[in-house]
């Protein structure tokens, strides 16, 4: 599948339907896209304008539910993961979740996370993209299925005072270059002495199912469940809801083929634009769910470069 997206859509979302027949054991899902022809570069800025889009993944939508959300989510690469693979094996991308593949229409979910004009050396303001989808079916993709580990939620320490801790930290789940959790538990809690740290792997939920691995080995030591919540317009990080929550605050479009009242031919608006507070909200639904907001100053948007770069990560 192929496309072109206007610069007036970036920080938008789009759902991307295909088919993945019965019987089915994995799901590949590539995507590519060019870049701009003459790259804005400022002086003493070692970054250049990219176009930028993100690569997420929703299985077949459950009987009765319209939409792809929080129930059909298999996970999100951003734009370090052009290349998924989703199993019922550990053999699933990072990041994304093992598991059975339901036959029916799944969604490639594109993020316009950036997307060049003229001022940034695009000549034409708009990224072109392709999809490339896969699906197979052998048995060896599900001879041996992902079995999440048990997570021990019993108190490890219950005497009031003040201890040391990290509430942003990144295990492998997060980028595939990230460390593997027990190189981040045994830094974490071996060389830098820490209580307890929150693991916040970016925009998913699979990290909290082998965390309980790893508990064992840091007796007296907290790792709290966590998640970084990547939006175009700031990043939050989920403090123990237990609840994966759905990141996107732009507006989401799905693509249809062949509909006339599709925007462009091919694009239907499926939900507007959305507040940060939705988030925040969602989190703080769980009686246990806390929220903190990331780094707000680096990266500063006004600068196109850092805008491009770092997308969100200055909050606006």
């Amino acid at each position: 599948m192929t496309g072109t997206f206007d610069r007036s859509l970036q920080g938008a979302y789009v759902l991307v339907p295909f088919d993945v027949p019965a019987g089915s054991t994995s799901v590949r899902v590539k995507i590519c896209y060019d870049q701009p022809e003459l790259p804005l570069s400022l002086p003493g800025v070692p970054y250049s304008v990219k176009h930028t889009l993100d690569l997420g993944i929703y299985q077949t939508r459950e009987d009765g539910d319209l939409f792809y959300d929080e129930d059909e989510f298999r996970g999100w690469g951003g734009s370090s993961r052009p290349n998924i693979l989703v199993t019922p094996e550990d053999s699933t991308t990072v990041g994304f979740k093992p598991g059975p593949i339901p036959a029916g229409e799944w969604a490639a979910e594109i993020g316009l996370a950036a997307i060049g004009g003229l001022t940034e050396g695009d000549l034409n303001g708009a990224v072109e993209w392709r999809l490339e989808i896969f699906t197979d079916s052998d048995p060896a993709d599900a001879d041996q299925p992902w079995v999440p580990a048990p997570y021990d939620d019993a108190v490890v320490n219950p005497d009031a005072g003040w201890y040391s801790g990290d509430f942003h930290v990144h295990a492998r789940h997060s980028n595939p270059n990230d460390a593997p959790m027990s190189e981040v538990f045994d830094y974490a809690f071996n060389d830098a002495g820490l209580d307890f740290i929150t693991l916040s792997d970016y925009v998913t939920d699979r990290h909290w199912d082998e965390i309980g691995h790893f508990q064992p080995q840091h007796p007296g030591k907290l790792i709290v469940r966590s998640s970084e919540v990547i939006t175009y317009r700031g990043h939050i990080n989920n403090h123990a809801s237990l609840r994966y929550v759905d990141h996107r605050t732009g507006p989401i479009y799905e693509r249809q083929e062949g509909n006339p009242l599709a925007e462009d031919g091919s694009l239907v608006k499926v939900r507007d634009a959305q507040p940060a507070s939705r988030i925040f909200d969602d989190v703080h639904a769980s009686p246990t769910g806390w929220t903190q907001v990331n780094h707000p100053t680096i990266f500063p948007g006004q600068v196109p470069t850092f805008a491009s770069f770092c997308r969100g990560c200055s909050w606006s």
